[in-house]
């Protein structure tokens, strides 16, 4: 039932090219190509269904729907290839986090505003010194009665300019005990205190920012799961993460209008490169729809999606040759590949890098024995 309903309003609220082109198992490509559709009343018409949330509970703002069921209704939205905006993924990890280690309380407060996106959440993990070691991490939080005094810096955190409320890990233990000793909070992004600084990437956006927190305040009754128990929390948090990052592509051409575009080249080089882009498009797209973005078919699928489209980007440019560059944005084709070569950059990064990902593939999927740990080397300092 699911799958049909969500298809059938799908059919009843996308323009008829976008159908034809689905239909025709080509990519509908950007919202912009069609001059009748509305991305922003779409969106909130979107939203109003809950189809994203369908699994939630109907009191969170959510359907109630089975884990089959709203896996189907999801299944039908990534191969109509809807346009979802960017901070979605902020509000299904919000959600996530929320969902299992939540309280009564914090759930009715946040889950229905996020199910609706009239709040947009971020995610306050990474630091200067903490990225993929993301267990040594060094903001802390002080304890002060029933309450905590925060400061420290996070870095990379998509959307905290936008953001109402953001979910911040914070050492509330000796740096000793590394996992056992974060906490997750609840993070009002507007309280005193916070510090909020755009990253400006190389495509010229800033969705990046960099945050200060100085001696903030939070209630312990923001304090998301147990007592030095964040690290379940935030691995809660990214295997969602990956698991939604690996559903599609994230910035620049799609494979279809990549081909449209260079239908008859006689390089057959190029051809064989079309090709091969094409089949790893297909492959994944069945992966997603067998729903191999959950458990740990997550990192297989997120490491997969983020090399597939940084190659597809690749080769946008290699074909486009000097034109890549030398043009201005009035050629809005080439505009595009431009800036989803860069973009797409981003895409080995964001939610774990790709190296990172192989590790996890190897020792949890494969089982293969952990990266043996090197001693600390003394170069440059025996002169």
């Amino acid at each position: 039932m699911s799958g049909c309903e969500v298809e059938h309003w799908l059919r009843a609220s996308l323009p008829k090219q976008w159908l034809e082109f689905v239909e025709q198992g080509r990519s509908p490509g950007s919202p912009d190509l069609y001059d009748e559709f509305d991305e922003v009343a779409w969106l909130k018409s979107l939203f109003s269904t809950r189809y994203l949330m369908a699994a939630w509970p109907v009191e969170f703002g959510g359907l109630g729907w089975d884990g089959p069921k709203a896996l189907e209704g999801l299944d039908a939205l990534a191969r109509y290839e809807v346009p979802l905006p960017l901070y979605v993924t902020s509000l299904l990890l919000a959600g996530s986090g929320l969902l299992e280690y939540g309280s009564d309380e914090q759930r009715s407060r946040f889950l229905p505003k996020i199910s609706s996106a009239e709040e947009i959440w971020c995610q306050l993990f990474s630091e200067p010194e903490a990225g993929s070691d993301l267990a040594s991490l060094r903001t802390l939080a002080v304890a002060d009665g029933d309450r905590w005094i925060v400061s420290g810096q996070k870095v990379w955190t998509t959307w905290a300019h936008m953001a109402t409320w953001g979910i911040l890990l914070a050492r509330t233990a000796s740096p000793e005990s590394r996992h056992s000793g974060i906490t997750c909070f609840i993070l009002d992004m507007g309280a005193p205190g916070v510090d909020i600084r755009p990253l400006r990437q190389l495509t010229g956006d800033a969705s990046f920012n960099e945050v200060f927190l100085n001696e903030v305040i939070i209630d312990d009754g923001m304090r998301l799961g147990p007592l030095n128990g964040g690290w379940s929390v935030a691995r809660a948090v990214l295997q969602a993460e990956r698991g939604e990052l690996g559903q599609r592509r994230v910035g620049g051409i799609d494979v279809h209008r990549l081909i449209d575009r260079n239908r008859g080249i006689p390089d057959m080089i190029a051809r064989q490169r079309l090709a091969h882009a094409y089949a790893r498009d297909r492959i994944l797209r069945i992966m997603s729809w067998r729903g191999y973005g959950t458990g740990g078919g997550a990192l297989v699928v997120k490491l997969s999606r983020a090399e597939a489209n940084m190659d597809l980007q690749t080769l946008a440019c290699d074909l486009e040759g000097i034109g890549t560059v030398a043009s201005d944005d009035s050629d809005t084709v080439r505009s595009e590949i431009r800036y989803g070569f860069l973009r797409s950059r981003a895409n080995s990064i964001g939610g774990g890098t790709s190296e990172i990902m192989r590790n996890l593939i190897g020792e949890r999927l494969l089982d293969l024995p952990r990266e043996p740990k090197l001693p600390p080397t003394n170069l440059g300092h025996d002169a």
